[in-house]
């Protein structure tokens, strides 16, 4: 993309913002491009106009420390566009921690494409996990369902570092689906595949058919479905949905 293309874009999308601070983010953007490794003073440095490089950087600096700049009003913008893709299917979001540095960050991405498109995020010093880090994720995730129109399901992908009871009683409290991948090397000796209700703990589905020892499952994209693998040189696909549920989803598709 053009350095025009990338302002364009981020104006278009930056419609939460105010027009000087969405003006300055634009430029930010176009600026991180071509920078080969971010900080201030290179993003400074390749801001379009013809001031000195020491204004440049004050304003680059002045502002990523403005917290009246938040995430949430950035990225407004591009949840609308997604809202609007996502009116029939779950819109899938990856839920991970990333270090960067001496800080922890917790992402939230759209899966696109088997690509991760950020949606919201905060960073916080390690001091900070030990004392509230359930009431951290689950606030980002309470934040990400109130910037999406109600009739938008949301689908949380969860590796089983977020195995935890907490967040999954969050997730029915918010109105999330969640899948959490508890154990990577899950299966089970007596040929079935066994469902668990991870905020309950309960077992709520038990599907039988394969004659043999089963070594992986995994869901569909859109969670409405569940492949597993056994040793009896099959692979089952196996329905999530119940005919109600199914049947309701095909009345929606075919609502104009």
């Amino acid at each position: 993309m053009t350095v025009t293309a990338v302002v364009a874009f981020v104006l278009s999308v930056c419609t939460a913002l105010r027009s000087s601070q969405a003006k300055t983010l634009a430029d930010l953007v176009a600026a991180a491009v071509g920078v080969g490794r971010v900080s201030l003073a290179a993003l400074g440095r390749r801001l379009r106009g013809d001031a000195l490089c020491k204004h440049k950087i004050k304003r680059t600096w002045r502002f990523c420390t403005n917290h009246r700049v938040t995430v949430a009003d950035g990225m407004q913008g591009v949840l609308d566009r997604l809202a609007r893709r996502h009116r029939h299917a779950p819109l899938l979001v990856a839920l991970d921690w990333v270090e960067v540095r001496t800080f922890h960050t917790l992402m939230a991405a759209a899966v696109l494409g088997g690509r991760a498109v950020p949606l919201l995020w905060a960073s916080y010093p390690e001091w900070e996990l030990y004392k509230s880090q359930n009431n951290l994720e689950e606030g980002l995730l309470r934040l990400l369902k109130s910037l999406l129109p109600e009739r938008v399901e949301v689908l949380v992908l969860a590796d089983r570092g977020f195995g935890r009871a907490e967040l999954a009683r969050a997730c029915v409290q918010i109105g999330i689906h969640y899948l959490i991948r508890i154990k990577p090397d899950a299966g089970c000796r007596d040929n079935t595949v066994r469902l668990f209700d991870v905020a309950s703990r309960q077992q709520v589905a038990e599907l039988r058919g394969h004659t043999d020892y089963v070594h992986a499952v995994a869901w569909s994209p859109d969670g409405t479905r569940l492949v597993s693998g056994s040793g009896d040189f099959t692979v089952r696909v196996w329905d999530s949905l119940s005919v109600q549920e199914r049947a309701r989803r095909a009345a929606d598709a075919r609502q104009p």
